[in-house]
């Protein structure tokens, strides 16, 4: 029998054997191309991993909104036509756009992580607007210094008042709760994933669930999450339900991970 957990825990190790190789090299010196590096290990291995009509690059997404602020991690329908090229250095339009990814080494402070979901929030605002679109919203960092309640804490003080408004009254949420930061993966123990829900009493389900999970299985959760959004939005004979061999492939815990969520993060309006 094909042992998934051993694979998908094996993506972990393959992006820490890369980051220590780098980091053993450089011996602490030149830190923000060790940024880049990690960038590009990522990169190359979506390039393998996902659909061949989709491509994976770096660079602006530009909108009749304005254009993004550089994006670590681009992907995109390759069948659609880009403004620029070269490389892997992008500048696309935003209706090619199925995904984005923040690439960091290290988050070790919480201000710094409230910047960056609201630098990728923004940037989705830009690809997105208020449109009917889902996209993949994450941030990857390698390593996290932050405890729980930290992250926690940093999280709660965002305020989500604009991603959760409604553009029309019988919505059932905002259309921008389905490309705001979706996914956050610190680590390879520590995953967070955007619940989107309805509304009740007022107020919102929508939150992130907090998972540390077992046998550093974090990362290749978080790709697998990825590979599924960009498989469905890119294939339409998968928009309904994910093949029974793939899901087995990409979420081999047979209990699910819902036993791991040890806690939920509600997104709230700030008062006024």
């Amino acid at each position: 029998m094909p042992n998934y957990i051993e694979y998908q825990q094996s993506i972990a190790t393959e992006f820490k054997a890369y980051e220590n190789r780098v980091r053993n090299i450089i011996d602490g010196h030149h830190w923000g191309e060790d940024g880049r590096y990690k960038e590009i290990i990522l990169i190359n291995y979506l390039k393998r991993v996902l659909p061949q009509n989709v491509s994976v690059g770096t660079g602006f997404v530009k909108s009749n909104k304005g254009i993004t602020n550089q994006i670590d991690i681009i992907i995109y329908d390759a069948t659609f036509p880009m403004l620029f090229s070269e490389g892997d250095f992008v500048i696309v339009i935003p209706e090619s756009v199925l995904g984005i990814i923040e690439v960091k080494s290290n988050i070790n402070n919480g201000r710094s992580l409230e910047e960056y979901i609201k630098k990728a929030n923004d940037n989705a605002y830009v690809i997105c607007g208020e449109k009917d679109k889902s996209i993949f919203n994450g941030i990857f960092s390698y390593q996290c210094g932050l405890q729980q309640k930290t992250i926690t804490k940093h999280i709660k003080q965002l305020d989500y008042s604009e991603i959760l408004e409604k553009q029309h009254f019988n919505q059932i949420y905002s259309n921008r709760l389905k490309n705001c930061v979706n996914h956050i993966v610190c680590s390879s123990e520590v995953l967070l994933k955007l619940c989107v829900d309805t509304e009740c009493d007022g107020g919102t389900n929508s939150r992130y669930n907090f998972y540390k999970m077992p046998e550093d299985l974090a990362v290749g959760y978080f790709i697998s999450n990825l590979q599924e959004s960009i498989l469905i939005q890119a294939n339409k004979k998968c928009s309904e339900k994910l093949p029974e061999g793939l899901r087995s492939f990409f979420y081999p815990l047979q209990e699910g991970k819902e036993p791991y969520c040890i806690e939920k993060i509600i997104l709230r309006k700030k008062r006024k």
